[in-house]
C-alpha cells in the first residue's frame, strides 16, 4: 500500500495525520512487525524488543495481559491469510497494505461493524474459506477485547476507507521473507 493511501485511511476518519500518534494503533503495528519478524527469522530478540516497547508504553502488567493474545493473534494471522503476509520493520513510519488491512479488522471487530470485519477477513483469507476466516476471526476478537479491556481503543475504520485499502496494489518494498521451516 502507499503511503498515500495511509494519510488517505487517517484523514477519511478525520484524524490526525500520523497513524503512530495513537497509542492503540502504535502497540498493534508494533506488536504485529516485532511477533512476525521473530517468527521468520527466528530470533527472540525481536519478542523482547517487543516486550520492551510494551512496558514502555503501558507497563508491565497489561504488557502481560496482551502478549498472550497478540501471540496467539499472529500466529492465526500467519495460518489463515492466503498469501505471505507483508509488514515493515520495527521503526518504519508507514504501514503497507496487510497492515492496515489487520489493524482494520480489529478496529471493525473493537467498533462492532460486522460489514468491515468481514471485508478485511476476507481480504485476508480465501473468501471461500469458511473454517480459516473462522480460524482469524476468533483470535481477532480476543486480541481486539484484550485491547478493550486496558483501555486501548483503535480509531474506527469506515468501509469505504477499507475497501480502499483492499483494492490498493500489494506493497512491493516491504519485508517478505520465506516461511521458516518451523511452526509459525
Amino acid at each position: 500500500m502507499r503511503h498515500s493511501s495511509t494519510t488517505e485511511f487517517v484523514k477519511l476518519n478525520h484524524h490526525h495525520d500520523d497513524l503512530f500518534a495513537y497509542r492503540p494503533e502504535r502497540l498493534v503495528v508494533s506488536g504485529l512487525r516485532c511477533t512476525m519478524a521473530g517468527y521468520d527469522l527466528g530470533d527472540p530478540e525481536c519478542w523482547n524488543c517487543l516486550w520492551d516497547v510494551y512496558v514502555a508504553e503501558v507497563g508491565s502488567e497489561t504488557t502481560r495481559r496482551l502478549m498472550g493474545e497478540l501471540q496467539y493473534w499472529v500466529r492465526s494471522v500467519r495460518s489463515a491469510a492466503d498469501h505471505a503476509l507483508t509488514y515493515y520493520p520495527m521503526g518504519c513510519r508507514h504501514v503497507c497494505r496487510d497492515e492496515c488491512l489487520l489493524l482494520s479488522l480489529l478496529s471493525a471487530l473493537q467498533h462492532k461493524n460486522d460489514g468491515c470485519a468481514s471485508c478485511a477477513l476476507h481480504a485476508l483469507c480465501k473468501s471461500s474459506d469458511r473454517r480459516g476466516v473462522q480460524s482469524l476471526r476468533d483470535p481477532s476478537r480476543a486480541f481486539a477485547n484484550a485491547l478493550l479491556e486496558v483501555g486501548e481503543v483503535l480509531l474506527p475504520i469506515s468501509l469505504p476507507v477499507l475497501q480502499t485499502i483492499v483494492n490498493a496494489p500489494p506493497q512491493q518494498n516491504s519485508v517478505v521473507l520465506p516461511p521458516s521451516s518451523g511452526t509459525n
